[in-house]
């Protein structure tokens, strides 16, 4: 699982609970108090101590896991990084929980030089005038050889990839 926020958790929970013998969680980011509502296992002490998204929820999903072998590892670090790719590689299927453009392209480029099904989705909220909610559309989608890649399914922009890269 890319991404252990607000829906990595969520993705991270329900595949312990399903029975999953292996999870890996990779996110380089950590607990701040303004996501606290949204990412399950999270702890004021874990924003207090500033704690890494990964190592929160290792411990969480630990307690619900269901398989007899159930592991978790949790990777700190940005999946750009070496090291982090190749964790990344050693996996049978990646579930995409991230929301920045570089992140989904390096996952695009996986799931067709690698071979590598990655599962990803996202919520699209529209607000009226009013600044009130209008409408939401929730979107999955599987992309591999075969199917659409991500940039053509529209879940980023490739121009600001680039401007991501640059800061």
């Amino acid at each position: 699982i890319v991404g252990a926020g607000s829906v990595g958790s969520i993705v991270a929970e329900g595949l312990a609970r399903m029975g999953i013998q292996h999870i890996k969680l990779i996110d380089f980011d950590r607990i701040e108090f303004i996501n606290l509502d949204r990412t399950l296992h999270a702890t004021h002490a874990d924003a207090q101590m500033n704690r890494n998204k990964v190592e929160a929820l290792r411990d969480g999903i630990r307690k619900g896991g269901t398989s007899d072998k159930f592991r978790v590892d949790a990777i700190k670090g940005n999946l750009s990084q070496k090291e982090i790719f190749q964790e990344a590689l050693d996996c049978d299927v990646l579930f995409s929980c991230v929301d920045r453009p570089l992140a989904r392209s390096i996952l695009n480029t996986i799931a067709y030089a690698h071979l590598i099904p990655v599962v990803d989705g996202g919520i699209r909220v529209e607000r009226n005038k009013l600044n009130e909610l209008s409408k939401a559309d929730w979107k999955a989608h599987i992309a591999s050889p075969g199917r659409r890649c991500l940039e053509c399914l529209g879940q980023y922009d490739p121009g600001f990839v680039q401007t991501e890269r640059e800061g």
